[in-house]
């Protein structure tokens, strides 16, 4: 029962993962890809460099 818990866990988190690449390639199509999402400053590119399919900048992200 474990085992298959872990395999269902691991499953959504491989479709979150997809979900969130998905959604940064849609960005970069319409222009806004590098923008933070919340207050709309540049996205550090250190922060994009680590997480590309991050959404917010680094202070929104930290405000929660």
């Amino acid at each position: 029962m474990q085992v298959q818990a872990m395999a269902l866990a691991a499953q959504r988190h491989r479709q979150a993962e997809c979900s969130r690449i998905d959604a940064a390639l849609m960005r970069i199509d319409s222009g806004d890809y590098g923008w933070c999402v919340r207050c709309g400053e540049e996205i550090e590119a250190k922060r994009l460099d680590r997480a590309p399919a991050t959404t917010m900048c680094l202070a929104c992200a930290k405000e929660g």
